[in-house]
């Protein structure tokens, strides 16, 4: 069954990405002749991580098994708001040992040009931060610096393409 957690509010945004906000909605009030904020619509699936087809089978830092990224996607909702989803399954010799467990976070984003900023809060609150991406036609690259507790220290590239 997958926990839904709400990281953050804009209100609890960090300086850099509210700043980025304040730039982006100061420039969508100028004169008729500047360009429009771009903005991120619909469901993106993860097909690769690390340059790597799912499944993706992470270093092995959780004991006698391994722990597989085997399915993903990012929908971008309304309001400056995504929802990420990432699917994990524990195998052995490649036999998975537990069923899929989802973990899904509903979480601020900014698009500065094509850079995708996503707001970030530990597991535990204590600390805020920002993932950067880009956004290439279809396709989305993430670099994800830390996931919390699912994947702690884990350092991953997540390549999304639009449905």
């Amino acid at each position: 069954m997958a926990s839904v957690r709400s990281r953050c509010r804009w209100y609890g945004a960090t300086p850099a990405v509210a700043v980025l906000a304040a730039a982006l909605v100061g420039g969508a009030c100028g004169g008729g002749t500047e360009p429009e904020t771009p903005s991120l619509s619909g469901t993106y699936d993860l097909y690769e991580v690390n340059g790597t087809p799912l499944p993706y089978t992470l270093p092995p830092v959780f004991g006698w098994f391994e722990r597989q990224i085997v399915a993903g996607e990012i929908e971008f909702r309304g309001r400056g708001r995504l929802l990420d989803q990432l699917s994990f399954q524990d195998v052995v010799s490649g036999a998975p040992v537990t069923d899929v467990q989802t973990d899904t976070l509903v979480e601020p984003y900014a698009l500065v040009g094509t850079q995708l900023l996503v707001e970030r809060t530990t597991a535990s609150g204590t600390a805020t931060y920002t993932d950067t991406g880009t956004v290439q036609g279809a396709l989305i690259s993430l670099k994800v610096r830390d996931i919390g507790v699912v994947l702690p220290s884990i350092n991953l590239r997540l390549t999304y393409r639009k449905r």
